[in-house]
């Protein structure tokens, strides 16, 4: 599941061989479903300009898609012999990366859909995850065979050697957003943060999760890093110390497969195998609110919108939802009510001990109030 870069369009993958892009607006499918695929879709990724659609199944195959005219550019693009599992655009868009189970990733020219040179080969298993660092230049490929590799984009070679110390499947990475760290989730019940100009590991695995780790994803701001895990917990690191931000957060009662953090940091988001989405407050580490519930099975993607306002989940029951964020909760209650207290409300309401603050920010003060007073921050907790 991905969001086009302007947000107006969700894109989802699925088992039953299809794509379907979907108008975020009206919550209505745009046409009829990308049809093409002989397989299992297992990934998506749109181009950074938004104009086109990546996939990749399990029929070995990688399309491109127009997404305007919601068409296939050209024919599949071929050359992996196993099920090709994830796919990424550089940041300029000029090149595509996908990960394959036949233990290799290889570069795609996007503009000629071809291969950029030959296979990037090394790994002895399958390679599952593949993530192009923010500036480009380098590409990491995370595999089952316990290790990652990072590689010149430019020269498509390796850059010096392997990166050890997983004792079992490394199964996600991730590129810090000022692209001097790497992040892995292993199923050594490990994660692990490395220095990607040395290569090496900075300081010794993340540790305290008991069963495998399943993701890893940085905070926009690079701070902090959340691990997801079978063991039904997700912890939050900080990036600085390499340790963990308090306790655990606990509510989900079965394996967590994905976090996201929503584009300001404030909150997280979490996918469970308990059919359950569960939103944190980054700050005070506890849950907002309770759980978003409607999925009836295993919900296996999370996915804030670029502007925030939504959030997108996916699940094995077959369904696409999309939740508004706390964020729009105040301001659709701001539109309804149409004003702020007034001084006499306030007083009434919330006491002469807290001083008087715009409830809604786009309204001015109520009657009574001083007209300079400030709009109100707030909190990412309930």
């Amino acid at each position: 599941m991905a969001f086009s870069p302007d947000g107006t369009t969700l894109a989802t993958a699925s088992l039953d061989r299809t794509v379907r892009l979907w108008d975020v607006a009206s919550h209505q499918p745009l046409g009829d479903p990308l049809t093409g695929h002989t397989d299992e879709v297992n990934g998506v990724a749109f181009s950074p300009d938004g104009t086109l659609l990546a996939t990749t199944s399990s029929d070995l195959t990688v399309r491109l898609w127009r997404v305007a005219r919601r068409q296939p550019l050209g024919q599949p693009l071929v050359g992996h012999n196993g099920t090709v599992w994830n796919v990424a655009f550089s940041p300029d868009g000029k090149l595509m990366a996908t990960a394959s189970g036949d233990k290799t990733a290889q570069l795609w020219d996007v503009a000629s859909r071809r291969p950029l040179g030959e296979p990037l080969t090394g790994h002895t298993d399958w390679v599952v995850d593949v993530a192009f660092s923010p500036d480009g230049r380098l590409l990491a490929t995370a595999s089952h065979d316990r290790t990652v590799r990072l590689w010149d984009v430019a020269s498509r070679r390796p850059l010096g050697s392997l990166l050890t110390g997983h004792t079992n499947a490394v199964q996600d990475v991730a590129f810090s957003p000022d692209d001097t760290l790497l992040a892995t989730a292993s199923r050594d019940r490990t994660a692990q943060l490395w220095d990607v100009t040395s290569h090496r590991p900075l300081g010794p695995p993340l540790t305290g999760h008991t069963d495998w780790v399943l993701g890893v994803a940085f905070s926009p701001d690079g701070t902090l890093l959340a691990t997801t895990s079978a063991d039904q917990h997700v912890r939050l690191w900080d990036i600085a110390s390499h340790r963990p931000l308090g306790s655990p957060l606990t509510g989900h009662n079965s394996a967590v497969y994905q976090a996201a953090f929503s584009p300001d940091g404030r909150l997280l988001a979490t996918a469970g195998f308990d059919q359950h989405v569960r939103l944190w407050d980054v700050t005070n580490l506890r849950p907002f609110g309770q759980p978003l519930t409607g999925h009836i099975n295993t919900v296996t993607g999370v996915a804030f919108s670029p502007d925030a306002t939504l959030l997108a989940t996916t699940s094995t029951d077959g369904t696409v939802r999309l939740w508004a964020t706390p964020s729009t909760w105040v301001d659709r209650t701001c539109d309804i009510v149409g004003r702020n207290l007034s001084q006499q409300e306030w007083d009434r309401y919330v006491g002469t001990a807290m001083q008087y603050v715009r409830q809604c920010a786009r309204y001015p003060s109520g009657p009574g109030a001083d007209p300079r007073a400030p709009a109100a921050v707030y909190p990412a907790g309930p």
